[in-house]
Formats: C-alpha cells, sequence, structure tokens
C-alpha cells in the first residue's frame, strides 16, 4: 500500500507536532522531516512545505481537545474519522485511533492517523485493530507490520490483499484486507444516527441540509459525532455537501461557528458553550437535540 494511498502517523500528544511517518522513524518539532513516495524510479525523498503544513494540522483533528494532557491510567481506545479539505476544495478522508499504551502508572494517550483519498473505514479499521493488538506488546512490534503494508498493493474494489505477520505466542498469521466494492456507504453507520435522533429529527436535519443552513453538531463522544455527520452527508446522495464540513472541530478553531457560509460541525459538548454562544441559538426542543442550529447528540446506546 504505496504513500499516495495513506499515510500514518503517531502522535504524542505532550510534543506539539512529534510525528512517526509510517510508524517508522520519530521526528519531533525542530526535526527535519522527509517523506517517502513510491513512483517508477523507486523510493524517492521528497519535502514540500504543504505536506508539512498538512501534518502539523494532524495533531488538531487528532487531539482536537489539545495537546497539554496529564498523563492517565485509563483510556478506552477510540475510533474516529474527519475531513481535511485542501486549497482546492478537494478532500481527504482521516481515520484515527486513539489508546493508551500499555504499561505501569499514568501514561499519555497515543493516536495512529490514516490520511486517504479514499473512504475504506472498515479496511482502515482492521489495520488499527492489528496496531492496537502489536502495540500491547511494543512498539517495535509495529514495525514489520507496516512494512509489509508498505510493500503490499493496495487492493482493486471488491479484492483483498493477504499480509504476513507475526506476533509472539501466536507465530505467523495471514492477515485479510478486503476493499469494499462500493466504498460510499462502507464507512457511513445510519445505526448510530437513527439511535441519537428519532425519525422527525432527522427528517429535519435533512431539510437543513437540503437548504444549505449552518448546522451543529454537539457530542461526548468523538465516534459518535464523526458518525452522525457523515452519516447526515451520505444522505444527501447524489448529490454532495460543497459547503464548510468539519467533522471533528478542535477547540482552537471553534470560531469557524461565526462564519457566514453554511456548515456541518462536529464540536465536543466540553465546550460546545464557546460554539453556541457565538452563535444565535434558540431554546432546546427537548435535551438530546435542537434542530434549528446547534444538535445536542446523546451516546448511542450499545
Amino acid at each position: 500500500m504505496g504513500a499516495e494511498t495513506y499515510i500514518c502517523i503517531w502522535v504524542n500528544p505532550n510534543i506539539s507536532y512529534s510525528f512517526i511517518c509510517h510508524i517508522v522513524h520519530q521526528y519531533h518539532t525542530k526535526t527535519e522531516v522527509f517523506f517517502t513516495k513510491k513512483t517508477k524510479d523507486g523510493m524517492v525523498r521528497f519535502q514540500k512545505e504543504e505536506e508539512e503544513k498538512t501534518l502539523k494540522a494532524l495533531t488538531l483533528f487528532c487531539f482536537p481537545e489539545g495537546v497539554n494532557w496529564a498523563p492517565l491510567t485509563e483510556y478506552p481506545s477510540e475510533t474516529f474519522s474527519f475531513v481535511l479539505t485542501d486549497v482546492d476544495g478537494t478532500r481527504k478522508n482521516g481515520y484515527c485511533r486513539r489508546l493508551l499504551p500499555d504499561g505501569k502508572g499514568a501514561r499519555l494517550p497515543e493516536a495512529y492517523c490514516i490520511i486517504s483519498n479514499l473512504a475504506c473505514f472498515g479496511l482502515f479499521s482492521k489495520i488499527f485493530d492489528e496496531v492496537e493488538q502489536r502495540r500491547k506488546i511494543s512498539m517495535a512490534m509495529i514495525y514489520p507490520f507496516m512494512q509489509s503494508l508498505r510493500e503490499s498493493a493496495f487492493p482493486a474494489p471488491g479484492h483483498t490483499v493477504n499480509i504476513k505477520s507475526f506476533i509472539p505466542e501466536r507465530g505467523t498469521e495471514i492477515i485479510s484486507l478486503t476493499r469494499p466494492t462500493d466504498s460510499w456507504l462502507e464507512h457511513v453507520d445510519f445505526r448510530t444516527l437513527f439511535k441519537c435522533l428519532s425519525d422527525e429529527e432527522v427528517l429535519q436535519v435533512f431539510a437543513a441540509t437540503v437548504l444549505e443552513r449552518r448546522i451543529i453538531f454537539i457530542a461526548d463522544e468523538l465516534g459518535t459525532l464523526s458518525q452522525v455527520i457523515h452519516a447526515v452527508t451520505v444522505l444527501l446522495y447524489p448529490f454532495i455537501w460543497q459547503h464548510t464540513l468539519i467533522s471533528i472541530v478542535p477547540e482552537i478553531l471553534i470560531d469557524v461557528v461565526m462564519a457566514p457560509t453554511p456548515y456541518l460541525l462536529g464540536v465536543q459538548k466540553s465546550f460546545a458553550d464557546q460554539a453556541t454562544d457565538q452563535t444565535e441559538v434558540s431554546g432546546q426542543t427537548r435535551d438530546t437535540v435542537e434542530i434549528l442550529q446547534a444538535i445536542y447528540i446523546s451516546n448511542a446506546a450499545s
């Protein structure tokens, strides 16, 4: 799976812009960062200012609460997605798995991020599962797995690629990664949308998107936010939401709610007041949802 397809990055929240590209080498803020791209002429090294800015921006989306985290002893792993929009309007999908590495005492969570032009949430989630299993043993166990991914061709729609991987006590395993035939709906979980909102509320949200209104979704969990917003955008199919779309708004970018143009935004409940204080929001219709502009989402039932 060549670098043109995806970039996998390790992010440590206590050091702004600390990355491991392809989970192979660690780079810090003042370190020169190089990225590899597979071409017909082989592996070449290149550095571009725009790519570096993109990687730095990823810290904001992997840790939208900010990077000043206190060490933790417990933290359930979570997976969520977001969208990166280039200056020309093209969008890339971001998939993130945050977890607390095994160890004794308080530790900082880590984020593993995949950026891709493709919407293959199921495939990338399986990669995250494999990475998390290996991280429980040691960081070194991740490297050979990621190297195998880099050396494998990304599967065509409907096809599967098999990768050999070794884990102590389990031996060599064959990991099958299948790309869906049609990825348009593959990454969308409509169950979360309908668990969080009633049928009537979903229709109201759909009408608001068709009318190109400004809509803010508010929830506790990042996964819930991203799943609901992606489901709402797919409701427009075969049309596409052409306006601002930020499924996870970092706290530092909260002022985007003041934009006069239509948008779909996902805001964590912990700083929802900062968002709603800057917008004209009428009284809540009920505890879980406020249709006119700010939509409060309860946690999806298990």
